[in-house]
């Protein structure tokens, strides 16, 4: 110890002329407050000002020319055999000369910005927009990485060494390490995360230099080559050894199963089948946020980014055999993966079709033609080709839905504003390859805060709820080409319209709430009444249509709550007979999500499945509609 203080004190010594600079330095701000510009910015806010751009110009400067001149300038000139002639160890050397570094940064910071933050502690923290502490400790960090990178950088320069292309190869390759470690869980949404990860990768780094300099001079003693080698054996040993155990920690992180996903749950199912797209936070992984596509009958999952799931999208075609995931490829873009469920295996197909984030597909039947949105283009594009067919530019428009009515037409439904505030429009447009024109075939318009629709699962007809905030409810049953109304439902001015869906039958079912009592009205296209089925207590929501004239409908008391099963009940309704055949209290099926981006307004064909579910303890579950039988795959 006591030879370490030595060099520190020699080195600190030799270095007074640096301290004197930053005291003239101090005087600057206050001199700089007597300027006009004071009136702009105040007294306090010019002192503050000066001192901070000068304080981090200087010390960041000073480290650079500290760490270059520690140990790499006197082994260059031949000086550093003074050093060994003493009694004392190398490594009594190093620490002495990185400390009295480190010494002289901190107290050149002090006499700069000390005397300005006590006269203008206000203006600091206002000016800094945070924790003045956070921010001195950000520029500390930043000085002590230069120093020690200014340290390695001047001896693998100065020593004239091959090895110097040794060092550029390893710098690059940790580089790239350092991508792909920290590139998974930037994916995944996990911000917090990637500031551990990158704190501790620093930390093992400035170890690495730290052990490698006191191993330079410990082995490489006054030959400059020599010193380099022993300085790189070391330095590279142990920045691979910290990119092995921080590989470790993100393969733990990543390698997250469906049952560990147990918070911040949302999913969404296809339209037909039991694939559905899963995404949530796991079990003792931070922010890190998990995805899977996910069979519900079989088990089967493959992972996917959870950011892809929610900055790009993901989606299914209407029978659910092909999913369609937007993965991202940079800061604003995403590419189109098709995922075929039909098969053995899911084996990724590249459509080399790249789209900005938050826009808009759609598969045809067959998936060999994908329609989009994005940017305010509308475009169809060949998959088997890898070709853009034709894109054309929309009008305004918010909320877009669009299916593929034959292989070389798109047809998109574009919602906007009306000519008065309480006023909704859909317009219809169809896209033909062959023609390669933009044509509006109709539209509907009506008095409503938003309008939804949705088609039967051929497209034979479309049905449109609009909702007034505050107001009546309305249902239309429309053509789905023109919109024009076959017939309008108009229910009681105190009656609440949830579900709204047409069914294989030709029949359209309307959930309606009055009081406090759901009911399940079957009309005709016509929108005569066929049958009502009561329900119970609650509004009432669509989720699947089955075999043989059943639905799966839910029924919720309290809608402040989507997050969890309480207040909700699943109900399998048998319309023909007119019969609840079986409920499930406590259980949220997939209604609708946030994060999806199905396109498709069609409904799918009606089949035996299972439904995805949140329970009452936010686990998802599923829930067979034929047995009733309930299976967990993540706990919440």
């Amino acid at each position: 110890m006591n030879g370490v203080l030595i060099f520190a004190r020699r080195e600190i010594v030799e270095k007074k002329f640096v301290f004197l600079t930053a005291l003239a330095l101090a005087v600057v701000p206050f001199a700089a407050s007597l300027l006009p510009m004071r009136r702009i910015m105040g007294t306090g806010g010019v002192i503050v000002g000066v001192a901070t751009v000068l304080a981090v110009a200087f010390t960041l400067g000073l480290a650079i020319a500290l760490g270059s001149s520690m140990v790499s300038r006197e082994l260059a000139e031949r000086r550093l055999s003074f050093y060994f002639a003493r009694p004392v160890s190398a490594v009594s050397i190093w620490l002495g000369k990185l400390g009295a570094a480190l010494f002289t940064i901190l107290v050149c910071l002090a006499f700069i910005l000390v005397p300005a933050m006590a006269v203008g502690r206000g203006e600091w923290s206002a000016m800094i927009g945070g924790s003045k502490w956070s921010t001195l400790g950000v520029l500390l960090g930043l000085t002590v990485v230069l120093l020690l990178l200014s340290h390695v950088i001047s001896t693998v320069i100065r020593s004239r060494s091959p090895l110097v292309a040794i060092d550029f190869l390893l710098a690059a390759a940790t580089a790239l390490a350092v991508f792909y470690l920290v590139r998974p869980l930037f994916l995944g949404l996990a911000t917090n995360l990637v500031n551990r990860l990158v704190f501790g990768l620093l930390i093992g780094f400035g170890v690495a230099v730290v052990a490698a300099g006191a191993w330079q001079l410990a082995d490489g003693r006054t030959d400059r080559r020599r010193s380099h080698a022993s300085m790189s054996r070391v330095l590279w040993s142990v920045i691979g050894g910290t990119l092995l155990i921080a590989a470790g920690f993100v393969t733990w992180v990543v390698s997250v199963k469906p049952s560990d996903v147990t918070e911040d749950v949302n999913f969404w199912q296809a339209p037909q089948g039991n694939w559905s797209y899963l995404t949530g936070l796991a079990k003792n992984r931070g922010d890190y946020r998990a995805g899977f596509l996910y069979d519900l009958a079989s088990g089967r999952s493959m992972r996917v980014s959870g950011g892809d799931l929610i900055w790009g999208g993901a989606s299914f075609n209407r029978n659910g055999t092909m999913s369609s995931l937007q993965r991202r490829v940079d800061t604003q873009h995403t590419q189109l993966v098709l995922l075929p469920l039909d098969q053995p295996e899911l084996k990724p197909i590249e459509t080399d079709l790249t789209l900005p984030f938050f826009s808009t597909h759609v598969l045809s039947d067959d998936s060999r033609r994908v329609g989009y949105i994005a940017g305010g283009l509308l475009g169809i594009y060949d998959v088997p080709t890898k070709r853009n067919l034709v894109s054309v530019r929309l009008p305004k428009y918010s909320m877009p839905r669009m299916f593929f009515p034959s292989p070389d037409v798109v047809r998109v439904y574009l919602g906007t504003l009306g000519e008065n505030p309480a006023e909704r429009v859909i317009d219809v447009y169809e896209l033909d390859v062959r023609t390669r024109a933009l044509v509006r075939t109709g539209g509907l318009r009506a008095p409503a805060s938003i309008l939804h629709i949705t088609l039967s699962r051929d497209g034979s007809v479309a049905v449109v709820r609009s909702f007034v905030r505050g107001g009546a409810t309305a249902v239309f049953i429309a053509d789905p080409r023109t919109l024009a109304p076959i017939a309008e439902y108009k229910p009681a001015p105190d009656v609440r319209i949830g579900a709204f869906a047409p069914l294989a039958d030709g029949t359209v079912l309307i959930g309606e709430t009055r009081g406090n009592q759901g009911f399940a009205r079957v009309v005709r296209r016509d929108g005569s009444l066929v049958r009502e089925v009561p329900l119970g207590a609650g509004h009432v929501y669509f989720s699947a249509e089955l075999p043989e004239n059943r639905v799966v409908l839910a029924t919720a008391t309290d809608l402040t709550d989507m997050r969890s099963g309480k207040q909700w009940t699943t109900l399998v309704v048998d319309l023909g007979r007119g019969v609840i055949e079986r409920r499930a209290s406590d259980l949220l099926p997939e209604i609708l999500s946030s994060f999806s981006s199905h396109a498709d307004p069609r409904r799918g064909d009606p089949a035996q499945r299972l439904i995805g579910g949140i329970d009452e303890n936010h686990a998802l579950v599923t829930w067979d509609p034929a047995t009733g039988e309930k299976k967990t795959i993540a706990k919440g």
